[in-house]
């Protein structure tokens, strides 16, 4: 079955594809057949990356529940053990600031299919992952329409 939030970010990612200039090709003075790459071309690709990267997140949305791959709630990482994600996020947002650390909020709107990311906690919605950006930033992913919290992640 298609979900109709993941069509979307992969015709955006198609637009995007068709809207990348090709360079020409053209043959130097050695005779063989070269592409050039213009900068363009490398701010593309980041951009396809960015929305690759929004596929994952919603990828991990229709499963309702992240995977515990490398994350700040995983073993290591600056939230793991912390009990933030069985938070809200405005209470999440006073544990992070005691704890020395600054938070980005990515606010997943399913019904609408935004994302958006912000400095402030948004009052409603549930923490579903973390990821940590730097050693003393983290990016809080919160699905905007959940109001119960995912299961307690395992903490030795």
């Amino acid at each position: 079955m298609s979900d109709p939030f993941d069509d979307r970010l992969r015709s955006r990612l198609e637009r995007l594809t068709a809207a990348i200039p090709v360079a020409p090709l053209e043959t130097p003075a050695t005779g063989r057949i070269t592409r050039r790459r213009p900068f363009r071309v490398v701010l593309a690709a980041a951009a396809m990356v960015v929305l690759i990267s929004l596929g994952a997140t919603a990828a991990i949305l229709e499963l309702n529940r992240p995977s515990a791959q490398a994350g700040a709630f995983a073993e290591g990482g600056p939230l793991h053990c912390s009990g933030v994600d069985q938070l809200t996020p405005v209470d999440a947002q006073r544990w992070i600031a005691a704890h020395g650390l600054t938070a980005r909020w990515q606010r997943e709107d399913r019904s609408t299919g935004d994302s958006t990311t912000t400095s402030d906690p948004p009052d409603q919605g549930v923490i579903i992952d973390a990821l940590a950006l730097d050693p003393t930033t983290v990016l809080i992913l919160v699905d905007l329409g959940r109001t119960e919290p995912l299961p307690a992640r395992p903490c030795p």
